[in-house]
């Protein structure tokens, strides 16, 4: 029973699993021709279409699945459709003959297109599923293309501004780099100044050391010498108060003489005339030495008389001279022989040397002078190599850079005696020099006669003697700056110092433009005087007044070439008071002018 039942068994097996390679093939020819015939009574002329795709993904048909009966799992329950329980009962009708072999045969074919229509369902449901599938994703895609697209402009205009913003942070940095290295030159230009201030700091206190020590040296010197010259001086005056007493001893010496001779004359009276003059006369004492010269030591005494000894004070004088004369040599350290001439002091060639000391190069001008050329070298070249680069366009520049380089060679001793060991620029230097004073005084002259006031407190005559000086003061210079131009204009330009101020345009117009100032207060301060009625009783005074007013007016004009409003105004002012004047010959006085 057993082997039968397994013997139908493999039979059913084996017909299940014939047909399936020929309805796979007939499936796809119908896919590729389909026929007239019907499938499992449907008519040809129907199409089968696709079901709709259910979204559970369990319920999809799988076109592989065997028709044969499931093993039974350990729960019961049975695994597949209810087409393959039917076809449980023909496997089991199977012994009963051909008829039941034939019935399952058909029932064979019918599943067979079944299955057949379920697998295209399936196919072209899972292919539109598919192809919806892909084409939500080239549409997911294409969005996130075009949100990417917008997303890659976005950051491409935000990339331009970080390239704006870049550029703006690189300009600004290669300024601030500027700045900076700026700041570097200055602080290093600040450095060296100091560096150099310092230095010179040091050399101007080494000068003034060496400067105290010379005057120091000096000071010791001339107190040396001054107490050497005083003691010379005293000796002097030793020396002439023992001499004085010599004559006077000398004098009383002769007049003792005279006294003893007389009486030991044994001749007659009549030959007493001719003996008593005799020892007056043949045989005198000489006359005292001159006073000895400055330097030198006194001379020795005169040899006593030749005068034969009458008694014994006679012989004793000279040599009290000869030993008073010893004594004093040997008091002042004076030693040597007493008839040599040219034997010398140690303090007359002590000062004698010291005289020579200063004729030579050890004087302390000369060698502050040295040590000026020694130390101060680069100080004096960096003074030449700024006056040679030396170039301005304002003669203010020239003036203040004069005032300063005068301030830097005041620190020398000697100015021309340091310089003339140097390349020193001098005629640069002079032309320089030059033009800032004569701007300097120009501009002081033009300040002070704009600035001129009337200061009522001074007396008429001081006042217009001051405005008359002043007039006088800018003729003059004036005068000189037109011969100045004349001169050195072309050595300036040479020399690149500014000329515009020398011009008629400068300081000429700014002098003339003072003086017709001062002609306006010269006549004011006229006409306020013949206002007070001070000179009304001296016609002489009152006249004199306007005559010197109308002329310095006149001065005025011909040295600025006119005369502005105001000064007119004041001008006619006095020309009638001079008209209303009641002195003769008032209107004779007054130039005839015509000022325009």
């Amino acid at each position: 029973m057993k082997e039968e039942f397994s013997t139908s068994e493999n039979k059913a097996t084996t017909l299940s699993k014939s047909p399936v390679p020929g309805t796979r093939a007939r499936a796809s020819r119908t896919k590729e021709c389909p026929r007239a015939e019907p499938v499992n009574g449907v008519s040809p002329g129907l199409k089968l279409r696709p079901k709709p795709v259910s979204p559970e993904p369990n319920t999809i048909p799988k076109p592989g699945r065997s028709i044969l009966p499931s093993k039974m799992r350990p729960g019961g329950d049975e695994v597949g459709a209810p087409g393959e329980r039917e076809m449980e009962d023909p496997k089991i009708v199977v012994r009963t003959g051909n008829r039941a072999v034939e019935h399952y045969a058909r029932m064979r074919r019918r599943s067979d297109s079944n299955f057949k229509g379920v697998e295209v369902d399936g196919k072209t449901s899972e292919w539109q599923q598919r192809l919806e599938a892909s084409e939500s994703l080239v549409n997911r895609l294409q969005s996130e293309m075009l949100m990417m697209k917008a997303q890659l402009e976005r950051m491409h205009s935000h990339n331009l501004e970080l390239e704006a913003h870049k550029k703006q942070l690189t300009e600004s940095l290669l300024a601030a780099q500027a700045k900076i290295s700026g700041y570097e030159r200055r602080d290093q230009l600040i450095n060296q100044l100091e560096a150099q201030k310092k230095q010179l700091t040091d050399n101007l206190l080494a000068a003034q050391a060496k400067i105290s020590a010379y005057e120091k040296r000096s000071q010791v010197a001339m107190t040396s010498q001054e107490s050497q010259q005083s003691e010379f001086e005293d000796l002097r005056n030793v020396i002439a108060s023992k001499l004085d007493n010599l004559r006077s001893k000398k004098d009383v010496t002769r007049q003792e003489r005279t006294v003893l001779v007389q009486p030991l004359v044994a001749e007659p009276r009549t030959r007493a005339p001719e003996t008593q003059p005799k020892f007056p006369v043949a045989q005198p004492f000489p006359p005292p030495p001159p006073p000895p010269p400055r330097g030198l030591p006194p001379p020795p005494p005169p040899p006593p008389s030749r005068v034969a000894p009458t008694g014994s004070n006679a012989m004793q004088k000279p040599t009290a001279l000869v030993e008073l004369y010893q004594s004093l040599m040997k008091r002042d350290g004076k030693k040597g022989p007493l008839g040599n001439g040219s034997s010398s002091s140690p303090l007359a060639s002590n000062a004698h040397n010291s005289i020579v000391g200063e004729i030579q190069n050890r004087s302390s001008h000369l060698l502050a002078i040295k040590a000026d050329v020694e130390t101060k070298g680069g100080f004096i070249r960096d003074l030449i190599e700024k006056v040679n680069s030396a170039a301005y366009s304002d003669i203010e520049d020239v003036l203040n850079f004069v005032g300063w380089l005068d301030k830097e060679l005041s620190t020398l001793a000697d100015e021309r005696a340091v310089l003339k060991h140097f390349n020193w620029p001098e005629r640069k230097a002079d032309a320089l020099r030059e033009a800032a004073f004569e701007y300097r005084d120009l501009k002081r002259l033009a300040l002070e006669s704009a600035s001129f006031e009337d200061d009522t407190s001074m007396s008429c005559e001081a006042t217009l003697k001051k405005i008359t000086t002043l007039l006088d003061k800018s003729e003059r210079s004036i005068q000189r700056l037109v011969k100045l131009r004349e001169t050195t204009m072309l050595s300036y330009k040479e020399n690149k110092i500014p000329v515009d101020w020398m011009l008629d345009s400068g300081m000429v117009k700014k002098i003339k433009l003072a003086s017709v100032k001062l002609a306006r207060v010269y006549i004011r301060r006229v006409l306020t005087e013949l206002r007070s009625g001070r000179h009304t009783e001296k016609e002489s005074t009152h006249e004199s007044l306007i005559v010197q007013g109308v002329h310095f007016a006149y001065r005025a004009y011909q040295f600025a070439g006119g005369l502005d409003s105001e000064t007119m105004c004041a001008f006619e002012e006095l020309r009638k008071r001079a008209v209303q004047s009641n002195g003769r010959g008032s209107r004779d006085q007054l130039p005839g002018i015509t000022l325009s």
